[in-house]
C-alpha cells in the first residue's frame, strides 16, 4: 500500500524530513567493532565512523539483529564468524559497508557423556563415558559430580554407588579457547531401593485342612522383582501371589524372599501366621461352562456352616448356600466360598474356566429385490467360530461359512446364523425379514375425493418398495396423463378412475387404480316431499326425493335428531310436535340444500316407562310410566296378566325371563304406541359345603358354593371366621390357628340383591403350636446343654411326640422330658423341634443360630516389632471366639484391654508380649511372645571438609558420625541428594546451601543435622514489565543481583547497555518479538549471563481494504475486503460507509438504499490497543431507476377499443426507450402507441418497460378487462304438486326480470318460487355487474291430488299369514315392513309375529300427493305345552298326567280317554292296563294350540303282588288265612304249599287274587297242623297276560 491509496501520517512525516535536508552531502560508510572475538556469549560494542554527516543508520549484525541506532552494541550467543552490515544514508544519498567473518565467536564445547547402565541395585558400579566435542580447539579440563557427594576429574571414570536413590549427574569441561560448558542429567542414575518383602494372606485360621490359602504379595522395590516362598509345610513357590494348600493340621510359619534383578533381596517372616483346623470347607462345580449358561453350585462342607460367603470371580456374591450362577464373559475365574463354622472361618477357592462364545456375525448383499429369483451372497463376519448353521428363512439351511443362496419366491425372510467354536459353545445372530424379495406395492393417499367442478387435487403416492422408484406414470381418467411423482390436476364434471403405475429402478412395475378416485360434479337443485305430513309417533313418514339434476348422495336430516343417507327414506319419529327437515343432495360432492320449516307433525302418544325392583321383595317390580300424551293404558306383564292404569305393581310367581309391552293410546289422536322391555325375576339363595371340616392347623379345605344358578350371581363373598375373606364360586383356605370357626357366605345376584348364610362353628381346626428355649445362648466344649419344651396344645389333644433336631447331624425321638444334649464340636447351632399331637397333628420351629459352643483361640502379631521410644507399636489382634475380652502384658509393667492395642515403650530395650482372652461363656487361652518389641533411638552427625568457597564451582567432602540408624539420607540444599556413606558434592552456582543428614532408626524414628554451605561469586536475576503494547513501547528494566560490579543489557533489537544501575529502560519501535539479556561481572572476573524469562511483544497494524467499484442502479450491495497486515489479535472494526451507515464485521457487505457517490472507511483495533484508519479515494456509486407510468382508457364490454399513453412519474434528464406488450400479441415502441382492438372477453394484461442510458430500468403493469356477455340459464322444465311452490334458479348474470309476475314469488330475483294452478311459461332477462345481458325460460307442470281405498284386519295364529289390500294410488308404501312379503304392493301378504296395525301410504306417479289408511292384525303366539317324560308303573297301579304349559293356554285336551277317570285342567288321571301313549293339545284364546305326547309303560314285575310270610289262624278275624293280595292282578294259576319235608300239604287252582275263601286255612286233610315254617310256590298271571312265579317260606303260627 502506498501514499496514493493510504492518508498515513507517518508517510507525510517521512516526506517532510526527506525535503528538510534535500541539500546535505553524499555519506561516505564506515565502523568498527570492540572486541571482535570470544567465547559465546560475547557482548561486541559497535562504533558509527561514517563521514558525511549521515542522519539514518541501519546495521544488520549478522545474528539476526538489526538496529538503527548509530552506536549499537550486541550480544552474541552462537559461535561462528559473523558478517557485519552499514547502511547510512541523508539527503544527499545513501553510502554502506559490509565487513565479512568480522565478528568470531568461539564455541563452548559440546557436552555429552554416557553411562554403562543407568539403573541397578546397589551397589551399583557405572562407567562413565565422555563424549564432549571440543567445537572449537580441543578439550583440556573435566570436572564430574556422580550426585552422591563423589567428584572425578578423570576423562572417563568409574564410579560405584553404594545407595540407592536417583542421582544427578554433572560434567563440566573447558576447550583450549578457554570456553566453559556444563551438563546435569537430573536423576540420571536410578540406583533401586533394597526390596521391601510384604505380604498377606486369604485367611489367618482355617478350620480344616486341606485348606487353600492365597498369599496376596505386597513387596515393593525397583525393577522386576522373583520370588521365594517357604510356607512352613516344607512347601515353596516362586510365583508372584502363591496359592498354597495346607494338608495338615496345625501352625505354620510363612518366609517370603523378595529379589529384584540385580540380586538385591529382603525376607519377611510372619511366625505362626496360619492355623489349620479339622472343618472341611468344599464345594462343587463344573471345571468349565460356556459364557452365560446356568450352573448350580453344590456346596459340600462338613459340618454345614452357620453361614456362608461366596465370591465368583467376577465382582459378584452370594450368601446363598448352594447357589445358580453364571458368567457374562470369558476367562478363568476363581469361585471362593468362605464359610463361618461359628468359632472359626474357613474358605476354598477352585478355578472354573468360562469359555467364550463366538461372536455370530454376517452381511449380505443384495438384500432386496422386487422379483424372483434372487440369489443372494452371504458373507460370514463371526469370530472365533468353526462350524456354521444357516437358517435362510425359506425352510432352507446350509453349514458352509459364506453360502450362496437362491429365493426363488416371493416374500420377507429372516436369516438365522448358529455358530459353533472349538470348545462347543453356541451363539445366535438372527436378522429379521432382511432379505425381501417383494413387488412394489404402488398406492395412492387420500381417495377418494369429491367436491364441484372445476375441482383441482394433489395426488401423492404411499408405494412400498425394496428399491428406489425410477418413474411414475399417473392417468387421471380424463384423458390426461403425468409423470411427475405428485402432480396436481384440475378435472371437469365427472367421475374419474385414477391410476398409478410405478416403475423401480430394476424394472419392476405395479399397478394401483382407485375407481371413482376424483368425483367432481356441478350443484344439483334439492327438492323433496314427505308423505304422510301429519303421523301418529309410532308410524313412519316415507320421504321422496324431487331434486333435479345429477344426484349422487343424499343426506338428511328430520328434526328429531335422526339423519339418512337413502334418496327415499322412512323415518319414525321418537317425540311429538312439529319437525323441520332438511335435504342436501350432492352431485359428486357438490351439494345444494333445502330446508322445510316445521314441515312434519307427529301426534301423540308415545310408550315411556322405567321399572324398579325392591331386594325384600325380589318377585314384585315398579313400573313407572312416564308417556307423553297418553290417555289409555294397556300392560302385559309377559305371565299372562295385565293391567291398565298407567303406573302398575306386579308380582310374579316365579323367577324367569318375562317380557313386558305397554301400549298407550290418545284419545284425541286416535294413535297408539307400543313399547317393549324384558324383566328378569330372580331368587337365589346362599349355601355352601366344605371338602373336610376338622382338619390340622395350615390343613387345607375346599370350600364350595352349592344350589344356586351362577348365570344368576354376579358376587360372590367367603368370610373364614379367622379375618380372612375372598371371593369366588369356590375357594381353598389354611387355618394356622387351631380352634372352631363360623364361615359365611354372602351372594350377591346380578340385580344387586344380596342373600347370607352363616354356619356357627362350622370348621374344627387341631393341631399343637411347637416352641423351645435353650438354658444358655452359648457354652465350652462337651458341655451339657438343657432344652426347655414351650409347645402349646389346641386345648383338646395332648402332644405325645417331640423330634429333637441339635443341628450337628444327631436326632431324637422322644416321648417325655427332660431334653438334653452334649455338643462335641465347636460352632453355632441351629436347632429345631418337631411335635405331635393325639389327634396326628404336627407344627415345627426352627431356631437358626441359637446356641454357640465355644473353643476360643488367642493369636496376635506386629509389624512394629522394631522401632524407637514413643513411637506408636501397633499389636494386631488374630485371636478367635465369641464376643472375647482381652488382657494384654507388654513387658515394661503396663497392661491393656483393647482388642488391637497400641503401646508406647518409653525407653530403649527388648520386651516380652502376653495376650489373655476369654469369651463370653467364659473359656480362656492364652499366647506369650518372648523379647518380641525391640525399641532403640537413632542419633545424626556429621562432619564437611570446607563450609565456604570464594568462586564456584565449591567441592565439599562430607563424613557421617551417626549412631543407632538403619538408613541414611543427604540433602546437599541444592535439589540434589545422596545415600552415600561418606558423599563429596561441588556446588556451581553461587550461594548459601543447606546441607542436611537424615538418619532413620528401626520402625522408621529419624535424626538431622544441618551445617551451611556458602559458595561466593556474582548472582542475579531481572524483571521488566509491559511486556506487550502498540508501538512504540517503553520497557523498564530492574535486576536484583548479588556481588556484581557491572552490567551489560542487551536488548534483542540491536541495542545494548553496559551499566553498573540495575534499573534501566529501552523504547522499542519496530513490531516484534523479543527475549532481552544480563550478562553479570564480578571483581574477580566472574562472568554470569542470564536471560530474560518472558518475552516482550511490540505489535501494529497496517490498515487497507478493497471492494468491486461497479456502478448500480437506485441501490446495491457492496462486498468490502479486509486485507489488513499485523501482528496483533484484530478486536474490532469499524466501517464507515460514507451513507450514515457503520459496521463491525471484518469482511461487511452494505447495502446502499439511495443514488449518490460514498467514500468508505475502516478503522481497526487489536487486543492490545492498536489502532489504525484507512479511506478509501475510489468511491461507491448509485444511480436512480425511473418510474414509468401507463395513462389508458376505460374497460367495457366486448368489442372493446382501448387507447394506451407513456409517462414518467419524476423527470429525468438521461435518454429513454420505451417497450410495451399489451397482452393480445401486440407490442410497440413509442411513447404514445396507436389505439389497441379486443375483440374476446378476457382479463389482457399490459406491460411496458422503460431504460435509461445507465442501464437502469423500471417495469410498470396495467389491466384491460373486456366483459363477455352473459349466458342466462332459467333452468330446465319441471313439475310441481298442486298448492306447493317450486324455487326457480337463474344462473349466468347478476340480476334478473321474470315475467310474467303470476305465480310468481318475485320478479326481481334470481330463485323466485313459483306456484302456478296451472301450466306456466316464465322468461327471465339476466344482467352482468358489466350492463351486459341475455335471456332464458322455463315451463313449470302441475300435479292434483288423489283418494284411496284399503280392506280389513284380522285375527292370525302366529305363522298364519292374511292379504292386505289398498287401491287408487300409483305406488303404496307398508309399515311396518315386518312381516310382510312385498311392502310396495298394493296387496301385500302379511305373515306378523306379534299384533301389528299396518299403515299404508299411497303415493301419485309424480310423488306429490300421499294418503294413508291402517290395517290391524291380531296375532296369537302357538301355546306351549310338555306332557312330561315319559312314565314306568305296574299294571292296576293309577298316575297323574300333569303338563307344563303356557299362561296363554286356556284348555288342555287329551286323547285317548278310555283308561282316564279323573280330567282336571290341566291335567290327566289314568289307570291304564297296559302301556298307553296319550296325546295332549294345548288351546289358547286365539285358537291357537299345540300337541306333545307321553308313554306309560306298563309292567308286571311283582312289586304290586303280596304274599305273606306268617300267618295265624287262631279264628280273631285277622290274619287267619294265607292268600295271594296285590293290584292288577287278572288271576292265580295256583298256589302249593310244602311242608319241610316236601310233602304238599295245600293247592289251589285258577282263582283270582285278594280271594279269602280260596287261601289255606292252615289244615291238612281236615287236620290243623301245628306252628310251622311251610315252603310255598305261587303262579299268578297279570292283566298284562304276564305269568310270575313266586317261591318262598311262610310261618304258621298258633
Amino acid at each position: 500500500m502506498t501514499c496514493t491509496t493510504l492518508v498515513k501520517t507517518s508517510c507525510v512525516t517521512v516526506l517532510l524530513s526527506l525535503f528538510s535536508l534535500i541539500c546535505l552531502a553524499q555519506p561516505s560508510a564506515n565502523f568498527n567493532a570492540i572486541p571482535t572475538t570470544g567465547c559465546a556469549p560475547l557482548v561486541v560494542n559497535f562504533s558509527d565512523l561514517s563521514t558525511g554527516n549521515p542522519t539514518q543508520w541501519r546495521w544488520d549484525l549478522g545474528n539476526g539483529t538489526f538496529s538503527i541506532l548509530q552506536n549499537p552494541s550486541v550480544t552474541y550467543f552462537n559461535p561462528g564468524q559473523y558478517n557485519v552490515k552499514l547502511v547510512v544514508q541523508n539527503a544527499s544519498g545513501r553510502d554502506s559497508i559490509i565487513r565479512n567473518q568480522y565478528i568470531t565467536i568461539y564455541a563452548q564445547p559440546t557436552v555429552n557423556f554416557t553411562a554403562s547402565t543407568v539403573a541397578g541395585c546397589f551397589p551399583l558400579t557405572v562407567n562413565f563415558t565422555d563424549q564432549s566435542i571440543a567445537n572449537n580447539g580441543v578439550i583440556d579440563t573435566w570436572q564430574w559430580d556422580f550426585g552422591d557427594g563423589t567428584l572425578s576429574t578423570q576423562q572417563n571414570p568409574t564410579h560405584i554407588y553404594t545407595a540407592s536413590g536417583n542421582y544427578n549427574v554433572s560434567l563440566r569441561v573447558r576447550n583450549s579457547n578457554g570456553c566453559f560448558k556444563t551438563i546435569t542429567r537430573a536423576q540420571y542414575i536410578n540406583i533401586m531401593e533394597k526390596p521391601k518383602a510384604g505380604f498377606t494372606n486369604s485367611i489367618s485360621n482355617s478350620c480344616t485342612p486341606p485348606v487353600s490359602i492365597n498369599f496376596q504379595n505386597t513387596s515393593v522395590g525397583t525393577g522386576t522383582l522373583s520370588y521365594n516362598w517357604i510356607f512352613g509345610d516344607g512347601g515353596t513357590s516362586t510365583q508372584v501371589n502363591p496359592t498354597h494348600v495346607y494338608s495338615t493340621s496345625g501352625v505354620y510359619t510363612v518366609r517370603l524372599i523378595a529379589t529384584n534383578v540385580n540380586g538385591c533381596r529382603d525376607t519377611i517372616t510372619k511366625v505362626n501366621v496360619i492355623t489349620v483346623g479339622n472343618a472341611q470347607t468344599r464345594f462343587t462345580s463344573p471345571d468349565s461352562v460356556c459364557m452365560t449358561t446356568n450352573i448350580t453350585i453344590n456346596n459340600t462342607s462338613t459340618p454345614v456352616p452357620a453361614s456362608v460367603s461366596w465370591d465368583f470371580g467376577d465382582g459378584t456374591t452370594s450368601t446363598v448356600l448352594s447357589p445358580i450362577k453364571s458368567y457374562a464373559a470369558p476367562g478363568i475365574y476363581p469361585i471362593k466360598l468362605v464359610c463361618n463354622y461359628g468359632s472359626c472361618k474357613d474358605s476354598v477357592t477352585r478355578n472354573i474356566t468360562v469359555l467364550p462364545k463366538p461372536v455370530s456375525g454376517f452381511t449380505a448383499s443384495p438384500i432386496a429385490a422386487c422379483q424372483a429369483p434372487l440369489t443372494v451372497n452371504f458373507t460370514n463376519t463371526s469370530t472365533d467360530a468353526i462350524t456354521y448353521l444357516w437358517n435362510f428363512g425359506d425352510g432352507t439351511t446350509s453349514t458352509l461359512p459364506d453360502p450362496t443362496h437362491t429365493y426363488t419366491a416371493l416374500g420377507s425372510y429372516t436369516v438365522r446364523l448358529t455358530t459353533t467354536n472349538a470348545v462347543g459353545c453356541t451363539n445366535q445372530l438372527v436378522r429379521t425379514q432382511y432379505i425381501k424379495v417383494l413387488p412394489p406395492q404402488a398406492s395412492i393417499n387420500n381417495l377418494p375425493q369429491e367436491g364441484c367442478a372445476p375441482f383441482s387435487w394433489t395426488f401423492t403416492s404411499a408405494a412400498t418398495t425394496s428399491e428406489a422408484i425410477a418413474s411414475y406414470e399417473w392417468d387421471f381418467g380424463d384423458g390426461t396423463t403425468s409423470t411427475q411423482e405428485s402432480p396436481t390436476h384440475i378435472f371437469g364434471e365427472g367421475t374419474f378412475n385414477i391410476t398409478l403405475i410405478i416403475t423401480t429402478v430394476s424394472g419392476c412395475r405395479d399397478t394401483v387404480v382407485v375407481p371413482a378416485g376424483i368425483r367432481a360434479g356441478i350443484p344439483p337443485e334439492a327438492n323433496f316431499s314427505a308423505t304422510p305430513r301429519e303421523v301418529c309417533a309410532e308410524m313412519a313418514v316415507a320421504f321422496t326425493d324431487l331434486t333435479t339434476g345429477t344426484v349422487t348422495e343424499w343426506l338428511w336430516d328430520f328434526g328429531d335428531g335422526g339423519t339418512s343417507p337413502l334418496q327415499n327414506p322412512n323415518h319414525t319419529y321418537t317425540d311429538t310436535g312439529y319437525f323441520t327437515v332438511q335435504l342436501i343432495s350432492f352431485n359428486n360432492g357438490c351439494p345444494d340444500t333445502l330446508v322445510m320449516v316445521d314441515y312434519i307433525h307427529v301426534n301423540p302418544p308415545i310408550a315411556i316407562y322405567s321399572t324398579a325392583s325392591n331386594c325384600s321383595d325380589p318377585f314384585t317390580r315398579t313400573f313407572t310410566d312416564r308417556s307423553i300424551g297418553a290417555d289409555e293404558w294397556h300392560w302385559d306383564f309377559g305371565d299372562g296378566t295385565t293391567s291398565t292404569i298407567p303406573s302398575p305393581v306386579h308380582t310374579y310367581l316365579t323367577p324367569g325371563t318375562y317380557t313386558v309391552s305397554l301400549v298407550v293410546r290418545n284419545w284425541a289422536s286416535g294413535c297408539e304406541y307400543t313399547k317393549t322391555t324384558t324383566v328378569q325375576i330372580i331368587s337365589e339363595h346362599a349355601n355352601f359345603t366344605a371338602n373336610d371340616t376338622v382338619v390340622c392347623r395350615r390343613d387345607i379345605v375346599t370350600f364350595s358354593s352349592t344350589g344356586s344358578n351362577a348365570a344368576n350371581i354376579s358376587s360372590y363373598q367367603w368370610t373364614f371366621g379367622d379375618g380372612i375373606s375372598g371371593s369366588g364360586v369356590a375357594l381353598v383356605h389354611a387355618y394356622p390357628q387351631s380352634g372352631f370357626y363360623d364361615v359365611s357366605l354372602v351372594i350377591t345376584d346380578i340385580a344387586g340383591c344380596k342373600d347370607t348364610l352363616v354356619k356357627p362353628q362350622y370348621i374344627r381346626v387341631n393341631g399343637p403350636k411347637a416352641n423351645f428355649a435353650s438354658s444358655v445362648p452359648g457354652s465350652c466344649l462337651l458341655s451339657s446343654i438343657t432344652f426347655t419344651d414351650n409347645s402349646t396344645t389346641d386345648g383338646i389333644n395332648p402332644i405325645t411326640r417331640w423330634i429333637w433336631k441339635y443341628g450337628d447331624g444327631i436326632i431324637d425321638t422322644l416321648s417325655s422330658g427332660p431334653f438334653q444334649h452334649t455338643y462335641a464340636a465347636a460352632g453355632v447351632y441351629t436347632v429345631t423341634l418337631i411335635v405331635t399331637d393325639s389327634s396326628g397333628c404336627t407344627d415345627s420351629i426352627r431356631r437358626a443360630n441359637i446356641l454357640t459352643i465355644s473353643r476360643p483361640v488367642a493369636n496376635f502379631n506386629s509389624l512394629d516389632t522394631s522401632t524407637c521410644p514413643d513411637r506408636d507399636v501397633t499389636f494386631l489382634n488374630q485371636s478367635t471366639g465369641p464376643n472375647l475380652t482381652y488382657t494384654w502384658y507388654f513387658g515394661d509393667g503396663n497392661t491393656s484391654t483393647a482388642t488391637s492395642p497400641v503401646h508406647h515403650y518409653m525407653s530403649n530395650g527388648n520386651f516380652t508380649v502376653k495376650l489373655v482372652v476369654v469369651d463370653q461363656y467364659g473359656c480362656t487361652d492364652s499366647l506369650t511372645r518372648s523379647n518380641y518389641v525391640s525399641i532403640r533411638t537413632p542419633l545424626a552427625n556429621f562432619t564437611v571438609s570446607d563450609s565456604i568457597g570464594t568462586c564456584p564451582p565449591l567441592v565439599v567432602d562430607f563424613t557421617n558420625t551417626s549412631q543407632n540408624f538403619t538408613s541414611i539420607n543427604w540433602d546437599f540444599g541444592d535439589g540434589t541428594s545422596s545415600q552415600s556413606a561418606n558423599p563429596s558434592h561441588f556446588y556451581a552456582i553461587p550461594g548459601v546451601y543447606v546441607s542436611k543428614l537424615t538418619v532413620t532408626g528401626a520402625g522408621g524414628c529419624t535424626s538431622e543435622k544441618i551445617i551451611n554451605i556458602v559458595v561466593r561469586g556474582p548472582y542475579g536475576s531481572f524483571t521488566y514489565g509491559g511486556l506487550s503494547g502498540c508501538q512504540p513501547l517503553h520497557v523498564n528494566f530492574v535486576a536484583s543481583t548479588r556481588d556484581r560490579t557491572s552490567f551489560i543489557w542487551d536488548f534483542n533489537d540491536g541495542s545494548t547497555l553496559s551499566t553498573t544501575d540495575s534499573i534501566v529502560s529501552h523504547t522499542y519501535t519496530t513490531p516484534g518479538f523479543y527475549v532481552p539479556k544480563m550478562i553479570l561481572r564480578d571483581a574477580g572476573g566472574c562472568v554470569v549471563p542470564i536471560f530474560g524469562t518472558d518475552t516482550i511483544k511490540v505489535f501494529g497494524i497496517g490498515s487497507s481494504f478493497d471492494f468491486n467499484s461497479q456502478t448500480m442502479c437506485n441501490s446495491g450491495t457492496v462486498q468490502f475486503n479486509n486485507t489488513t497486515a499485523t501482528n496483533d489479535t484484530i478486536t474490532s472494526y469499524h466501517w464507515n460507509f460514507g451513507d450514515g451507515s457503520s459496521s463491525t464485521l471484518e469482511n461487511p457487505s452494505h447495502h446502499y438504499s439511495a443514488p449518490g457517490i460514498y467514500y468508505p472507511q475502516v478503522i481497526i483495533s487489536s487486543q492490545t490497543g492498536c489502532r489504525d484508519s484507512m479511506t478509501s479515494l475510489t468511491p461507491v456509486k448509485i444511480v436512480a431507476t425511473p418510474q414509468a407510468l401507463i395513462n389508458q382508457s376505460a374497460n367495457g364490454c366486448v368489442d372493446l377499443s382501448v387507447t394506451f399513453n407513456g409517462a414518467l412519474a419524476v423527470a429525468d434528464t438521461s435518454s429513454m426507450t420505451w417497450n410495451w406488450d399489451f397482452g393480445n400479441g401486440h407490442t410497440a415502441t413509442s411513447i404514445n402507441p396507436p389505439a389497441e382492438h379486443y375483440p374476446t372477453a378476457g382479463s389482457y394484461p399490459i406491460r411496458l418497460l422503460v431504460t435509461n442510458s445507465s442501464g437502469c430500468m423500471d417495469t410498470v403493469l396495467s389491466t384491460v378487462e373486456a366483459y363477455a356477455i352473459p349466458l342466462v340459464n332459467a333452468g330446465l322444465d319441471t313439475l310441481i304438486c298442486q298448492g306447493r311452490g317450486k324455487m326457480l334458479q337463474a344462473t349466468g348474470a347478476v340480476n334478473y326480470v321474470w315475467s310474467p309476475s303470476t305465480g310468481l314469488s318475485c320478479t326481481h330475483c334470481a330463485n323466485p318460487v313459483a306456484t302456478p294452478d296451472s301450466l306456466r311459461q316464465y322468461i327471465v332477462t339476466g344482467t352482468t355487474e358489466h350492463g351486459c345481458s341475455s335471456k332464458d325460460s322455463v315451463i313449470i307442470h302441475v300435479q292434483y291430488p288423489f283418494n284411496m281405498a284399503n280392506g280389513v284386519g284380522d285375527t292370525l295364529c302366529i305363522g298364519k299369514s292374511h292379504r292386505l289390500n289398498a287401491s287408487g294410488a300409483h305406488s303404496y308404501a307398508w309399515t311396518p315392513t315386518t312381516g310382510l312379503d312385498n311392502p310396495t304392493l298394493a296387496n301385500p301378504l302379511a305373515t306378523p309375529d306379534v299384533t301389528t296395525v299396518y299403515q299404508v301410504v299411497g303415493t301419485d306417479d309424480k310423488n306429490c300427493f300421499t294418503d294413508t289408511a291402517r290395517i290391524k292384525v291380531v296375532v296369537y303366539n302357538i301355546p306351549t305345552i310338555e306332557a312330561g317324560d315319559d312314565k314306568t308303573i305296574n299294571v292296576g297301579q293309577t298316575i297323574d298326567l300333569v303338563p307344563k304349559i303356557s299362561a296363554d293356554v286356556i284348555d288342555v285336551i287329551w286323547t285317548p280317554t278310555s283308561s282316564g277317570f279323573r280330567n282336571t285342567f290341566p291335567s290327566l288321571t289314568v289307570k291304564p292296563r297296559e302301556t298307553t301313549t296319550y296325546t295332549a293339545k294345548a288351546v289358547n284364546g286365539g285358537g291357537c294350540s299345540a300337541i306333545d305326547q307321553v308313554t306309560v309303560n306298563v309292567i308286571c314285575n311283582g312289586a304290586n303282588i303280596f304274599i305273606p310270610n306268617t300267618f295265624s289262624p287262631n279264628g280273631d278275624g285277622s290274619n287267619d288265612i294265607f292268600y295271594p293280595r296285590g293290584s292288577g292282578v287278572f288271576s292265580v294259576k295256583s298256589i302249593r304249599v310244602f311242608s319241610r319235608w316236601g310233602e304238599m300239604v295245600f293247592e289251589r287252582n285258577n282263582f283270582m287274587a285278594n280271594d279269602v275263601a280260596s287261601g289255606w286255612d292252615g289244615t291238612y286233610k281236615g287236620q290243623k297242623l301245628n306252628a310251622d315254617v311251610f315252603v310255598y310256590i305261587a303262579e299268578v298271571k297279570c292283566e298284562n297276560n304276564t305269568t310270575l312265579t313266586f317261591k318262598g317260606n311262610v310261618a304258621l303260627i298258633r
